[in-house]
């Protein structure tokens, strides 16, 4: 099994580079706020319901991923498909999740590696950033 990364654009704008904002999981729902570099003011919100397991780790720790990917200080929004990590997921699962049909995403900062198995499409929407600082 090997991670084959996509680019994934859940807008109809170009890709671009992020900042990590947030991640809160709260009410069933995971909740990711990033600021999308150029765009003065414009978060970018990507809310996950069902998920099976997420992940944040410095995108220090990893160096082989952001190798192979030739990401090395980029961002970008991705898919993973044949995921080592999901196959991890369902092997841990005990056969649970066997029939259930599931999406690995992954989410790459300046800062951060975010990776979130869900089993639905994520709700993503550019919103405008809070005026007020820290928020």
């Amino acid at each position: 099994m090997t991670d084959l990364y996509r680019e994934w654009q859940p807008l109809a704008h170009e890709s671009g580079h992020y900042e990590f904002i947030s991640l809160q999981q709260a009410d069933g729902l995971l909740h990711v706020t990033l600021r999308r570099e150029g765009r003065e003011g414009a978060r970018l919100s990507i809310q996950f319901e069902s998920v099976v397991g997420f992940r944040c780790i410095n995108e220090s720790y990893r160096l082989q991923t952001l190798g192979g990917l030739e990401m090395r200080n980029r961002s970008g929004l991705m898919t993973v498909n044949d995921s080592t990590w999901m196959k991890w997921i369902r092997e841990e699962a005990g056969g649970v999740l066997d029939e259930v049909v599931l999406q690995h995403y992954a989410i790459f900062t300046d800062l951060d590696c975010i990776d979130v198995v869900t089993e639905f499409a994520p709700e993503v929407r550019e919103e405008p950033e809070d005026p007020r600082p820290g928020i």
